[in-house]
């Protein structure tokens, strides 16, 4: 792994006492005098035994008594657990007991993001970190490295992640890898973030059969549907209270995320909020190209011919949700993932399908792939088990996925339950770089009799039961069972379209300028954009934008960023 240099101090951090822990999944006794107390109370420096042996420097040893570790936890409100259960006792949490004897203990939990990363910034800031945490973005990584936080993972990747989990990482070709590694130590185990979920157009077919319409291929195409979704209310939503294309304010520049109008930009081969290079091999920064004016010329055309949400720029991600699930709109950019169980328990007609458009002048659509690491779990420096990281992801998504029975008690819980993989404790994603492609191929040859469904991974089997028993009695149908089906076996098999082609970034880090100016240069960025779309300011206005990016820091960023890119 390349050697990586920290791009900036964290300014006022209060920097923790030094402490001689060793680097867990050691045979080494790590002599540590910040010792982690087991549930017994007993000094983890007593446990010599074989079994305490074993635990610490493989991937399924089981400790002999249950070690408990403190942990920061990002949640959602759409954990969907069993009535009764939290975040310290759930389905994956009482598998990892039964099969590592290890306990999370949250001291502090937040329900957003931003909610989540501000308590993190709290805690770094204060020094009293716990045991374990997931940091979001690389630039808290670095932080935590240079300020020497954290633990070194060498060791415990070597001896305590499994072969199965390690092939999977490599999957990534040592990209991933190689954005956690500092002078030649891995400082964090990275969350996968796997491709296939770029962006597709959802439409609501069961309107278009009812209005007689082909399947889109063009912006043109496109146009066509929305116009005729809003003035002939094929829903019977009510004159005026159709809504073609719905969106949100970020307008662009998100991989993964739904309802913002990416592909629409990439038909143009625009590509916002990535930095590129272009043909010459200049790196630019995609929302300041000329192509992204044609991309705003369109949509704010649209926009003033009504075919598009007039009220996005207000909107928050539940309230676009709510006008998928009540039948108000037709249209939706998003994921593979996009269909919502709510939306067809509500009216079991809609029908939503997916499309591999708009198709740019080559007949393709291109996407930006993303950065390969979506989090980072971290490890506090002086922890006395930080082998139970790359320990639970083996049990999780190894033995529970690959090795376990079919019937055991995590797939049975996420059937039943449908749950949210942010219940996990260290819900990061550890999956193959093509897992969605890999996946349909999997569950589509056991629904076609081709391979023995028994032979599916515990994970994908209960996807198959989940979507043969929509395909079953679809009439009687779950919401999850649809949404399941839908998104598993139409959705991914579209995002797995050759038409599709990725083009890549260059940059997803951090320079010294941005620290200190990005803030106010995507604020610019994203009142500019906005004011256009909604007709508050001409197209032209756009220039006027560019020119403001350059002068207010942009132009130096962009050098930075050529350098950095250039230093590889």
């Amino acid at each position: 792994m390349k050697s990586k240099k920290v791009r900036f101090l964290l300014a006022g951090i209060l920097i923790l006492a030094m402490v001689t822990g060793g680097a867990g999944c050691s045979k080494e006794n790590n002599g540590g005098n910040n010792v982690t107390k087991d549930v017994s109370g007993e000094s983890s420096k007593s446990e010599t035994d074989k079994d305490m042996e074993e635990a610490k420097t493989t991937p399924f040893g089981k400790y002999p008594k249950t070690i408990t570790y403190t942990m920061a936890k990002e949640t959602t409100a759409e954990a969907r657990m069993a009535e009764g259960d939290t975040y310290e006792n759930n389905g994956y949490t009482r598998y990892l007991l039964d099969k590592l004897n290890i306990q999370n203990e949250n001291v502090f939990e937040a329900n957003t993001t931003t909610a989540y990363k501000q308590k993190v910034s709290l805690a770094i800031a204060s020094g009293e970190l716990p045991d374990i945490m997931i940091v979001n973005d690389l630039s808290t990584l670095d932080q935590l490295v240079e300020n020497d936080l954290i633990q070194d993972l060498t060791d415990v990747h070597n001896n305590c992640m499994s072969d199965k989990i390690k092939e999977i990482y490599d999957s990534y070709n040592g990209r991933i890898w190689d954005m956690v590694t500092y002078d030649g130590k891995i400082m964090a185990i990275p969350g996968t973030s796997i491709e296939g979920s770029n962006k597709l157009l959802w439409l609501r077919k069961d309107w278009m059969d009812k209005l007689g319409l082909a399947e889109p291929k063009t912006l043109e195409d496109v146009e066509h549907i929305l116009s005729e979704f809003v003035t002939k209310d094929p829903g019977g939503n009510g004159k005026g209270k159709t809504i073609g294309l719905v969106g949100l304010p970020t307008i662009a520049g998100s991989y993964g995320g739904s309802y913002t109008w990416d592909p629409l930009f990439a038909s143009l081969f625009a590509y916002p909020k990535q930095w590129m290079k272009n043909g010459n091999g200049e790196v630019y920064y995609g929302s300041t190209a000329p192509e992204m004016k044609s991309a705003l010329g369109v949509l704010s055309d649209w926009y003033s011919k009504g075919l598009i949400d007039t009220q996005f720029a207000v909107r928050e991600y539940d309230d676009v949700t709510s006008l998928i699930v009540n039948g108000t709109a037709g249209a939706a950019f998003g994921p593979w993932w996009l269909p919502r169980g709510d939306s067809y328990e509500m009216n079991k007609e809609a029908e939503w399908v997916p499309y591999v458009c708009p198709l740019d002048k080559n007949g393709e659509l291109t996407y930006y792939s993303q950065n390969p690491c979506s989090n980072y779990i971290v490890v506090r420096k002086g922890f006395e088990y930080p082998e139970i990281t790359a320990k639970s992801l083996s049990v999780i998504f190894d033995y529970n996925r690959y090795q376990d029975s079919k019937d055991n008690e995590l797939t049975k819980y996420q059937t039943e339950t449908g749950v949210h993989a942010m219940a996990n404790p260290l819900s990061i994603n550890v999956d193959y770089n093509d897992a969605v492609s890999i996946s349909h191929k999997n569950l589509q040859d056991a629904l076609d009799k081709k391979t023995d469904p028994s032979k599916l991974m515990s994970f994908e089997y209960g996807l198959y039961e989940t979507i043969s028993g929509y395909l079953d009695d679809p009439k009687n149908a779950t919401g999850d069972q649809w949404k399941t089906y839908t998104a598993r076996m139409v959705g991914s098999e579209a995002a797995d379209d050759d038409r599709l082609k990725a083009v890549d970034p260059v940059f997803f880090g951090t320079t010294e300028s941005m620290s200190l100016k990005w803030g106010i240069l995507q604020k610019l960025e994203e009142e500019a954009l906005l004011k256009i779309v909604v007709g508050d300011k001409p197209l032209n206005y756009f220039d006027e934008f560019v020119s403001s990016w350059k002068a207010q820091g942009g132009e130096q960023i962009t050098k930075e960023v050529t350098e950095a890119v250039n230093s590889k």
